[in-house]
């Protein structure tokens, strides 16, 4: 559950540290474990829910390239709306930010999670950007190009590289 932040902790708490002094090690792991509680509470700690999503992303992110290459623009444009539909779901879970909607779009998503101060101005812009090329995918206008779905790949791929859990 600790994911990539449990490293400051591992000395304390990795099997090989089976030494005879248990109460130097049992203080040693009560500190740890004072500071992991301290982590958690601040909200820092990576939960397996979103690192299952994380690598979920990424395989879709792989059949949305690959669909793109193919030339199947459409359904890559679906699957990244898909994709930037769900991670802002999450990132709303995470700031206690979720919209009142009972069925929430991705724009409700993005504008709360502007009003509570978890985005930019010019974030929410982006993300407004994506979704727009999204329902257009979703949608089949007529006037969306491949050029457009390969900029939304790219421009999710630096989103969710940047809001990664």
């Amino acid at each position: 559950m600790l994911g990539p932040f449990g490293g400051a902790w591992e000395s304390v708490v990795s099997p090989e540290r089976n030494e005879t002094n248990h109460l130097t090690r049992a203080l040693d792991i009560q500190g740890a474990l004072e500071s992991i509680r301290e982590q958690l509470i601040a909200g820092r700690m990576t939960k397996v829910e979103e690192l299952v999503a994380a690598e979920t992303f990424a395989n879709l992110l792989e059949q949305a390239e690959h669909l793109l290459k193919s030339n199947y623009f459409l359904a890559s444009g679906v699957l990244c709306r898909a994709v930037l539909e769900e991670r802002l779901r999450m990132l709303c879970k995470r700031e206690n930010a979720m919209p009142t909607k009972p069925r929430s779009t991705i724009n409700d998503f993005a504008q709360a999670l502007y009003a509570a101060n978890a985005f930019s101005k010019i974030t929410l812009k982006s993300v407004e950007a994506m979704a727009a090329v999204g329902n257009d995918a979703a949608h089949n206008a007529p006037t969306l190009t491949a050029g457009d779905v390969q900029q939304l790949y790219t421009n999710l791929v630096a989103f969710l590289q940047r809001y990664e859990p």
